[in-house]
C-alpha cells in the first residue's frame, strides 16, 4: 500500500489505527451545499495522515488508474478479519465503496473499467451507516487518482473480505487522498473527503474546481 491512500492499517501491538504518510488532513466542519453536506457526513470524525501528491505529473507516476465520471452509488466496503477478535470489530464500518460511472479514463488501462464503472474504497465515518451515504449522495462529479488495492492486505494474518456488491471481474481500487474530488452542479468548487484544495502542492496551480483538476491530470498524461 503506498502512501497518500487514505486506508488505515491496524498496528496490533498498539492496537490503534493508523493511515500511511506524513501530511495532516482532517475531516471538514459541516457545509452548506448538497455535496458538501455528503462529505461531510462520509468524513466526520475520521482523521487521516497522508504524503500529498506532488503534481499532476506526480499522480500520472503513481496511479494505477485515474478516471472522470459521476458518482453513481455508495455500497458496502471492504471488511477486514484479524486473528484477534477485538481488532476486526474496532475496524468495522470503517469502508465504503464507491462506485464510479466513467465518462473519461484519463490515464491508465481502459479495459480496467468493468461494465463503464470502476470500484474504489473510501474510509469514512464509523457512525454513519452505507444506506445513509447511499441516500445522500448527490451524484456528483467525481475525479479519482486510483490505486489498485485488489491484492492488498494490511498484514499476512489478516484476511480482506471483498464487497459483495464488487463484481469478481473488477479490480478493488482506493484514491490517493489528494486524489479524489467531488463537484454537484450547483457547486462552484469541489470538495475532497480529507483534504481541500487549498493543500494541494504548488506545481497543480490551485485547481479549485473537479475540470480544472481534471485538465491539470490530462497535461501530465
Amino acid at each position: 500500500m503506498r502512501k497518500g491512500l487514505a486506508l488505515p492499517v491496524l498496528v496490533l501491538a498498539v492496537a490503534a489505527a493508523l493511515v500511511f504518510g506524513g501530511c495532516a488532513g482532517d475531516s471538514s466542519p459541516a457545509k452548506s451545499s448538497t455535496i458538501g453536506t455528503f462529505v461531510s457526513l462520509t468524513a466526520s470524525g475520521v482523521n487521516v495522515d497522508y504524503t500529498p501528491l506532488a503534481s499532476p505529473q506526480d499522480a500520472v507516476a503513481k496511479a494505477n488508474l485515474i478516471v472522470e465520471g459521476t458518482l453513481t452509488d455508495v455500497v458496502d466496503g471492504i471488511g477486514l478479519t484479524y486473528p484477534n477478535r477485538l481488532y476486526t470489530e474496532r475496524q468495522a464500518n470503517t469502508y465504503a465503496t464507491f462506485v464510479i460511472t466513467v465518462e473519461r479514463v484519463i490515464s491508465g488501462d481502459p479495459a480496467k473499467v468493468v461494465n463503464g464503472r470502476v470500484y474504489t474504497t473510501v474510509h469514512k465515518s464509523r457512525a454513519v451507516q452505507i444506506d445513509q451515504l447511499a441516500g445522500a449522495n448527490p451524484h456528483p462529479r467525481i475525479v479519482a487518482v486510483l490505486d489498485d488495492i485488489t491484492n492488498w492486505s494490511p498484514a499476512s494474518d489478516v484476511r480482506v473480505n471483498r464487497p459483495a456488491a464488487v463484481p469478481s471481474s473488477a479490480p478493488l481500487y482506493a484514491p490517493y487522498t489528494d486524489g479524489i474530488w467531488l463537484q454537484g452542479p450547483e457547486d462552484a468548487q469541489m470538495y475532497g473527503l480529507h483534504a481541500d484544495p487549498d493543500e494541494l502542492a504548488a506545481p497543480w496551480g490551485r485547481p479549485s474546481t473537479v475540470s480544472q483538476f481534471s485538465a491539470a491530470v490530462k497535461r501530465a498524461a
